[in-house]
């Protein structure tokens, strides 16, 4: 049995004598500020444009600030690959604003703002610490860009206003290009080892970079007496939840802090943490709304809590791999339990396991993508006014540590040679790949060198690439945070029911049981936290990750597993075991930090038992749930489980709920179940739950995949 205890003595010690250092020994007072940064790229204005050259002949129409002057030779009204630019900041590429994300939108420039794209953040200040969170309306921002945030941040405030600086992406995919991938001419210039036009526009990128770290130095400014409230809840019952990627592991949990002023007692913000995709537009069949930009469902959450509680509202993401846009049924009904494997006819392309009466609510921005951000907006509502845990005061700590990261995909890597990536460096086993940076920055706009682009000296051929990223842990009081620096799947953190059988490599490991070393009251997940490495699984799930040798060759990879399931994401990945090494990070770095609290969880091989006293990896049946005939279906357990069978430090361990009847000799009662962030149940489990809690409180998290076959009925 595995026990998370933390090193908190040290920790302590290290945060006070921080504190001496930087002079921050005033009495305990807790401080919260919130600001917004509007990202938006302004519409193209002929008097007043950025960049600002516009030479004879070069006349092509420009929607957008920020796009260089061009010829539209074929008359489409944006640039393509072949037509005459004017390259202005000399980064060997045109610049202009392009979508970032969704299907058959490369090179695709947005046709008009739906709502503001924008840089959200909020400032903690307990009297010896200062930390700012900040959250962008992109699809998933680089940790170079991130840097470039901070960097700018300190320039404005000084070097130890804050003591840290924590960035995440909403995953949006309807605001303009951060990665580079959605550039014009991007596929057909790859396929023939041609330099590829990034969809990275650099002018834009220095105007949302600086925008972003003002939000944050006006939320430093704006501090202000405070209470932070916390509460936690779960997406609206008529969801239904659907996935690209087989395992189907729903991450249903919201969580949700807010700072409230002790003076003017108006809220400061509202923060909601909840894991899904921010696509519905981008994968909208609307000819028009398709290439809209927005900031998606979160626009609408953020509406309406603003109305509610006025400050700021920010939408943190979750766990959100393969967890695509849920179809809404207002006036029908979602099953709650999983009843058999399904397509649940979305143009996500996603499948579900849950059954549904009744008719969604149409898609569009003001119907299905409002009534997404209505409907989390409305639960946050609803936790904050059922009974929030209050706190006039917190401890705060937090810990960032940098690894390297396999690359191996062939796509990513030939992505990386052709300039895609303009601003990442790659390394070749634990070094920067050698290679020719040119920069062409401006000195006098105070910005770190923006237009570096990489000219790599080695080939493409070689094994050992890498991506250097980071992971992060902080605590705000009873709330724990753990960043996943790219699209996490909820099996990769959260872990499901699934055994290696159940797996498409079986032989292959499993992620480590990240939320369950988490121990903080309120565990949040900073979904594409701090990096951008694409989807993140374990390795025992990985399908259709294409190498350099199979991408040039021309082979077509397929992405179906042994139970029938397209794994479309998997595609997305930099390597089948980047999921393993992220989770294995982030528990390691768990393990050397915490909440302020005292925990006693353990973590423990087991299985559940079903009513009948029989042993089973799952609570609330039995089926794969995989997508071809004899993997799609789902036989229920004869009633709620009865509890659990863990294994010990000195053996098998039996944990029974109350009521339930002594055929087993020795057992130990439990209170009743928990959820996978540790949230109590009672005595009926549902697809979240993760094991028992003791009395005392206790808790013990159940690792189903373990092989127990030597266990008797």
């Amino acid at each position: 049995m595995e026990r998370c205890g933390k090193k908190r003595f040290l920790l302590l010690v290290v945060m006070l004598t921080g504190a001496m250092i930087a002079g921050r020994s005033r009495a305990a007072e807790l401080r919260a500020g919130a600001a917004v940064g509007d990202m938006t790229p302004p519409a193209f204005n002929p008097a007043s444009h950025t960049p600002v050259l516009d030479p004879p002949g070069y006349d092509g129409p420009r929607q957008w600030d920020f796009s260089e002057p061009y010829k539209d030779l074929n008359g489409n009204g944006h640039w393509d690959p072949g037509e005459p630019y004017v390259d202005e900041n000399n980064n060997g590429r045109y610049d202009g604003i392009y979508l970032g994300g969704g299907t058959g939108r490369i090179g695709q420039p947005p046709t008009k703002a739906a709502d503001p794209i924008t840089a959200r953040a909020f400032v903690i200040d307990n009297g010896t610490k200062v930390i700012a969170v900040e959250v962008l309306d992109v699809i998933g921002m680089f940790n170079t860009d991130m840097d470039r945030i901070r960097a700018l941040v300190r320039a404005k405030l000084g070097p130890n206003a804050i003591d840290e600086i924590f960035i995440s992406s909403t995953h949006d995919e309807s605001a303009p290009d951060v990665i580079g991938l959605w550039g014009p001419g991007i596929d057909s210039a790859i396929a023939q080892g041609q330099p590829a036009n990034s969809g990275v526009d650099d002018y834009w990128m220095n105007f949302a970079e600086n925008r972003a770290a003002q939000a944050i130095v006006d939320a430093y400014n704006s501090r202000e007496p405070a209470v932070l409230k916390f509460a936690e809840t779960e997406q609206p019952k008529d969801f239904l939840t659907c996935w690209s990627s087989y395992p189907f592991v729903r991450a249903s949990k919201i969580l949700v802090m807010q700072a409230v002023s002790t003076q003017g007692h108006h809220t400061i913000f509202t923060l909601g943490n909840y894991g899904i995709h921010a696509e519905s537009l981008s994968f909208n069949p609307d000819p028009v709304q398709k290439y809209w930009l927005s900031a998606d469902w979160i626009y609408w959450e953020r509406a309406a809590l603003e109305a509610h509680y006025g400050g700021v509202a920010i939408e943190m993401a979750g766990a959100v791999g393969s967890v695509e846009t849920p179809e809404v049924f207002a006036n029908g009904s979602v099953s709650r339990t999983p009843t058999g494997e399904y397509d649940a006819h979305h143009p996500a392309g996603c499948r579900t396991i849950f059954a549904t009466q009744g008719t969604p609510v149409p898609l569009g921005y003001y119907d299905e993508t409002r009534a997404i951000g209505e409907g989390v907006a409305n639960q946050v509502i609803g936790a904050l006014n059922a009974s929030p845990r209050v706190y006039p005061a917190v401890a705060l700590s937090f810990q960032r540590v940098s690894f390297l990261a396999p690359i191996s995909n062939g796509d990513f890597v030939l992505a990386a040679f052709f300039g895609v990536f303009p601003h990442r460096q790659l390394y070749l086993n634990g070094q920067p790949a050698p290679a020719v940076v040119q920069v062409s920055s401006d000195p006098a706009s105070g910005l770190p060198p923006e237009n570096e682009f990489l000219s790599y000296e080695v080939s493409p051929l070689e094994s050992g690439f890498q991506f250097k990223t980071e992971l992060v842990t902080y605590t705000i009081g009873p709330a724990q945070f753990i960043s996943s620096p790219g699209e996490e799947f909820p099996v990769g953190y959260i872990r499901g029911f699934q055994g290696p059988d159940q797996m498409p490599n079986p032989s292959e490991p499993v992620a480590d049981f990240v939320s369950a070393h988490m121990d903080g009251q309120y565990r949040f997940i900073e979904g594409l936290g701090e990096d951008m490495l694409g989807y993140l699984f374990p390795q025992a799930n990985a399908v259709g990750i294409p190498t350099i040798e199979e991408v040039l060759g021309g082979v077509n990879v397929s992405d179906v597993d042994q139970f029938g399931c397209n794994h479309s994401d998997d595609s997305e990945a930099t390597d089948p075991t980047t999921g393993d090494v992220v989770a294995s990070e982030a528990a390691s770095l768990l393990e050397t930090t915490g909440a302020p609290q005292s925990s006693n969880d353990t973590i423990a091989a087991g299985r559940y038992i079903w009513p009948d006293f029989t042993f089973h990896r799952d609570p609330l049946g039995e089926g794969t749930l995989g997508c071809s005939d004899g993997y799609a279906s789902f036989t229920p357990a004869p009633g709620p489980a009865a509890g659990v069978l863990v294994q010990g430090p000195n053996g098998l361990q039996t944990i029974l709920m109350p009521g339930v009847g002594t055929r087993m000799a020795g057992a130990v009662r439990a209170l009743g179940f928990i959820d996978y962030n540790g949230a109590f149940q009672g005595p009926n489990p549902t697809v979240d739950t993760r094991g028992v809690e003791l009395p005392g409180g206790r808790k013990i998290f159940v690792d189903v995949y373990p092989d127990m076959s030597n266990l008797t009925q």
